[in-house]
Formats: structure tokens, sequence, C-alpha cells
């Protein structure tokens, strides 16, 4: 009998250590483990400064002297004399047309607003066809120390044209452009007053969409490329319509 009750005990006990095994094995395997968390990055994000971008949609002022150029649509366009609440302009016998921007709400600089003024003038007569590097350094002589403008003159590429590109300083910025083209010296003159660069930029972009007339018809979109390897006139470069072997493409003006 003693035995039977040793037993039975046992039994008993062996269940209750089971019992207690599985309900420690579930309370285990019920605890929620810990979800990795991906790791946030500490890099700060930079916000992208807005751009004079010609794909925004500009305008096109075309010449009667034969070249079309494009720029920003919120630009003024003018062509006689006008006011603003600092002075009182006027559109010089040689100007074709002068193109204007203000920034609003600017502290002035040296007395003059913040903004940059494009003149366009009427081309000269170049009977002696000086290159445009000539034509500058006629009125801008290497070395003058005695104009008050230290100027200098750098060659660059217009529509596939050599032009020079005469840089000055002042309380501002004083950049003019010769373009020589067929007998004739075309020029830009731009004046820009600002703490920063920003205004040589936008000129930079307006004057890489010069172009004269006649010249693209017969020179800019030509078929470049192909299986000849066929080369563009100089200041031009190959856009080709894809990247294979023997691709074709149209020819368009070198980015300045």
């Amino acid at each position: 009998m003693q035995k039977g009750f040793t037993a039975l005990y046992l039994v008993i006990a062996l269940l209750i250590l089971a019992a207690l095994g599985g309900a420690y094995y579930f309370g285990r395997s019920s605890i929620k483990q810990p979800i990795p968390q991906p790791q946030v990055s500490t890099t700060p994000v930079l916000t992208p400064q807005p751009v004079w971008d010609e794909s925004t949609g500009w305008e096109t002022y075309t010449s009667k002297y034969g070249y079309s150029i494009k720029y920003p649509r919120n630009w003024q366009v003018i062509t006689s004399s006008w006011s603003d609440d600092y002075f009182t302009y006027s559109v010089l016998p040689d100007d074709e047309v002068i193109m204007r921007y203000t920034k609003p709400n600017q502290p002035q600089h040296a007395g003059f607003p913040d903004g940059i003024t494009l003149s366009l003038k009427k081309p000269q007569d170049n009977m002696q066809n000086l290159s445009a590097r000539q034509w500058a350094e006629k009125i801008y002589p290497p070395g003058d120390t005695a104009s008050p403008y230290q100027a200098s003159v750098e060659d660059i590429m217009v529509q596939g044209i050599k032009a020079s590109k005469v840089n000055t300083a002042f309380d501002g910025k004083i950049t003019i452009v010769f373009i020589p083209y067929q007998a004739k010296m075309y020029q830009l003159s731009n004046i820009s007053v600002s703490s920063s660069d920003e205004y040589e930029i936008i000129f930079n972009q307006i004057l890489s969409t010069f172009r004269f007339l006649d010249r693209e018809n017969s020179t800019e979109r030509q078929f470049c490329g192909g299986f000849a390897g066929k080369e563009c006139p100089e200041g031009y470069t190959c856009k080709l319509d894809g990247n294979y072997p023997d691709a074709g493409g149209k020819c368009v003006s070198s980015t300045l």
C-alpha cells in the first residue's frame, strides 16, 4: 500500500513539473523580441536653390538685324527712356533694345539697385574684317593703366563663331561681348550689380541662346556622325541620337 501511494505521488509530481515547464516555455516563447529599427541618416538634406533655366519658358527676341536671343520672361524689354524708383535711364542712339531685371526688396550697392541690364547694340561696320579680339583691344588696349576699369579679354565661341568677352570691374561688373559676322561687329553689353556672381551665370545662359538666323538655318541641326563619322564645323558639337556604333545626330552650338 505504501508503494502505491509513493508511485501515485511520483506521478503527480511529474505532472506538476511538466505543467510548470510548459508554462515556463510558453511564457518565454510569447515574449516579443525587439524588432531591429532602420538606421536614420544624419546627413543634412540640401535644399536645391532656384536657377534661371531656359526650359522653364523663356521669351525670344528677334532682331531686325538678323539674329535672335532668349531671355527670362519676367525681364523688361525697353526701347525708349524709362524711370524707376532710383534713376531716369536713357536708351542710347547705338542701343537697339535693352533688357533689364531688378531684384525686388534688395539693398542698393554703391547707390545702384541690385539687378542686371543687358544692352543689345546696333551692329557696326567691320570693313577691315577685324577679329573680335582685335576690335576689343582697340577699345580696351592691353596694359592700359590709365583706364578707370581694368579690362581683361577672353576668347569665347558664340554659335560656332570666335567672339571675345571683355570683363571689367567697378562697384558691380561690366561685361561686353563682340561677335564678328559678315563684315559687321555685333555687341552685347551687360551691367550687373550684385553681391554674388548670379547675374554672370544668367548672362552666360542668355548668351548661349544667341543665334544668327541665316547661320542657324545653314549650320545648326545639320547631320553629323553616322558610318562616315561626319564632323561638325568649328564651334559646333555633334549631338548623337543614340549611344550605339555609327549613331548619327545633329550639329548644335558648343556650350560657352
